[in-house]
């Protein structure tokens, strides 16, 4: 029979090796392991928000703007009537 608690924990020490040893490999370069640039980009996006580039605002305007509801992006951790955005 398999114990899938215990094949988690050797599951979890093997790859907890194998990551100290890739970012070790690396030496003084930078070194990632799979998923850690999704990983940091996920949290930049929800501390800074989504970049917009100035082109694709302004077409969202434009847009807004013909359709008669305005595109006003609100900066991050800005204090509105209904809460913190």
């Amino acid at each position: 029979m398999i114990n899938p608690p215990l094949l988690s924990k050797f599951y979890e020490d093997d790859m907890e090796v194998w990551i100290s040893h890739h970012l070790e490999a690396a030496g003084g370069a930078v070194g990632r392991y799979p998923g850690m640039n999704a990983s940091l980009t996920e949290t930049e996006r929800k501390t800074d928000g989504l970049p917009v580039p100035d082109g694709l605002l302004r077409e969202f305007e434009k847009i807004g703007s013909k359709c008669g509801v305005p595109f006003d992006l609100i900066p991050i951790n800005t204090k509105t009537d209904t809460g913190t955005i």
